[in-house]
């Protein structure tokens, strides 16, 4: 799976933002929608790439 630095600092960013978010339940929800669609998009993502390969 190739994940380049940019990609790396997006989910870091996430994954910080995650942790802040914790303190305001109103702005987390929608972050963590975010987050979620971040994964998901890296999923089919990686998906993709293995159905080309096959």
């Amino acid at each position: 799976m190739n994940i380049t630095a940019e990609g790396i600092d997006v989910i870091a960013n996430n994954i910080s933002s995650a942790k802040l978010m914790s303190l305001n339940l109103g702005y987390n929800n929608l972050r963590n929608e975010g987050v979620i669609k971040l994964l998901h998009a890296l999923m089919a993502n990686q998906y993709i790439k293995n159905i080309l390969k096959n």
